[in-house]
């Protein structure tokens, strides 16, 4: 596997989704009763979001499918007590 097929896997991992939290795609759990943020933007393609998850004295950035983050987005409002900033880029 190539360096460039390995960063686009990295890139593109669907985090697994539990009612504890979830597993980013750098392999680390993340609870959601440790999350203080979550971010979102919209990418380059639409079906995607990218987060910004802040946890503890840290944060991680990835990539998910709009599906999933909407499965995240539910699983946060019932699962854990944090805020979600909604953050769509502009175009010029």
């Amino acid at each position: 596997m190539t360096v460039g097929m390995q960063l686009l896997i990295s890139i593109f991992c669907i985090p697994k989704i539990s009612t504890e939290g979830f597993i980013c795609s750098s392999g680390k759990f993340i609870g959601f009763n440790q999350i203080k943020n979550i971010k979102s933007e919209s990418g380059m393609f639409m079906s995607y979001k990218q987060l910004t998850v802040q946890y503890e004295e840290s944060s991680e950035i990835f990539k998910v499918h709009s599906l999933d983050y909407e499965n995240i987005k539910k699983c946060i409002y019932t699962y854990g007590n944090i805020v979600i900033k909604e953050i769509d880029k502009k175009e010029n």
